[in-house]
């Protein structure tokens, strides 16, 4: 890997805690025995964060290839930025959550779901290698890819996201952050996979319906 590649990883990672721990200059900073599982939380999180980074050409479309028509960019670049954020603030109701009342006696198990929901979209994107990309765009040199875990499952990368949350908020026991996760963190994914699905057909047609 190049050393370009190193250090977006890098700045990814720290940035991302960076982040990631400004709700304690406000709430405050756990204690000392909850200190362990914060940082747990904080690498679960980061290993997430710099999948994107460590994923080839994941934001450089290859030289030729030919974007795809898209009914409404502006609505896709929403729903992703929605996404986002709604995803930023179930992580941030963690950190809160942590520090103000430690780790849920739930945290093994949203340990467990974070960490299937990281290699779950680490798998993905090994599968699809040059192929991936975090936008809807399906350039005219891709193929269909039904091979790895994409033999299993449809979204794997969209399924280990909402693993990714669902554990975040079991970690420290956010019944609100597990309310964003299913009341608006997943219809926002459908949303987005819903024309996700379109450029598919429209590209492979039965192919990929099948």
């Amino acid at each position: 890997m190049p050393r370009s590649r190193w250090f977006l990883v890098l700045f990814a990672g720290v940035t991302n805690i960076g982040v990631l721990l400004l709700p304690c200059f406000v709430v405050g900073w756990p204690t000392e025995n909850d200190l362990p599982r914060l940082l747990m939380f904080l690498c679960l999180a980061t290993l997430f964060c710099v999948g994107d980074a460590l994923a080839p050409d994941n934001f450089f479309a290859p030289p030729n290839s030919v974007p795809s028509s898209t009914p409404d960019e502006a609505r896709q670049r929403t729903l992703a930025l929605a996404t986002g954020m709604t995803l930023l603030a179930i992580f941030w109701l963690t950190v809160v959550a942590i520090a103000q009342h430690g780790s849920s006696p739930l945290w093994p198990i949203g340990g467990c779901a974070m960490l299937t929901g990281v290699l779950l979209r680490w798998a993905a994107i090994r599968t699809l290698g040059r192929q991936f990309r975090t936008e809807i765009s399906i350039p005219a040199d891709h193929q269909l890819i039904v091979t790895g875990v994409y033999r299993w499952l449809r979204h794997p990368s969209e399924f280990g996201l909402l693993l990714i949350s669902a554990g975040a908020g079991a970690f420290a026991g956010s019944w609100i952050g597990l309310l964003l996760t299913v009341g608006l963190l997943y219809p926002l994914m459908r949303l987005r996979l819903r024309c996700e699905e379109a450029e598919l057909i429209a590209a492979w047609g039965e192919q990929y319906s099948r």
